[in-house]
């Protein structure tokens, strides 16, 4: 059996990690920053508007079906014939 088997949770013996850690910006923190940076401002300006807008359109339905019930008449009984 290999005896150079990586377990989980154990630091590899690659040549790759034997420097420790690296110092500096890897391609990953910058692709990280380049990711916040476009998604943030998109949610920011989305949960604004929401908040902006939904108290205005919720006066504005109230408005609407205050106005429909107020305006309609009152609907005759049908009368019902004798056979």
């Amino acid at each position: 059996m290999r005896q150079d088997i990586v377990v989980i949770g154990q630091p590899s013996r690659t040549a790759r990690s034997t420097g420790g850690p690296q110092a500096g910006l890897s391609w990953r923190h910058v692709a990280t920053v380049l990711l916040l940076a476009l998604t943030v401002p998109v949610f920011v300006t989305a949960g604004m508007t929401a908040v902006l807008l939904l108290p205005v359109m919720l006066a504005a339905t109230a408005a609407g079906r205050l106005w429909s019930l107020m305006s309609r008449e009152p609907r005759p009984v049908p009368v019902r014939r004798q056979r």
